[in-house]
């Protein structure tokens, strides 16, 4: 865990650094700064955009007496997906926009379900609790 850590950290900006700088040298400075500009503000959009959706999306199935438990996981990743546009550098970009693909945010969910440990819960499955009383 401390590896991608230090990855997330130092490496991956070093990385988006010289990709911007090597992009920068075949297409231009300002055009390279305008694809940061463009993404950052395609970025912005989505994130406000998104939890605005999430909160109507939340309630409505509330009200239906519904968990939004796949409502919050693909807003979530959806989100996320423009939190890293918002970042500068065309990995992040690249991450931010395949997150925008339900196939891509279907696999990341099966695979962060699996890596966890924990199963997706089916439709109407029920988890019993039992109560304990206090003395």
């Amino acid at each position: 865990m401390l590896k991608k850590i230090i990855f997330l950290i130092v490496i991956l900006p070093v990385l988006e650094l010289l990709l911007l700088w090597q992009i920068g040298a075949v297409v231009g400075a300002w055009d390279a700064l305008g694809w940061i500009l463009v993404s950052a503000l395609l970025g912005m959009a989505v994130v406000r955009h998104q939890g605005i959706l999430v909160w109507s999306n939340t309630t409505d199935r509330l009200r239906r007496g519904e968990w939004p438990e796949d409502v919050l996981v693909n807003s979530f990743l959806i989100m996320l997906g423009g939190v890293l546009l918002i970042f500068p550098g065309i990995i992040t970009d690249l991450v931010g926009i395949l997150l925008f693909v339900p196939i891509v945010r279907q696999r990341v969910k099966k695979y962060s379900s699996h890596y966890y440990g924990q199963r997706p819960r089916r439709k109407g499955e029920v988890i019993e609790i039992k109560e304990i009383e206090k003395n």
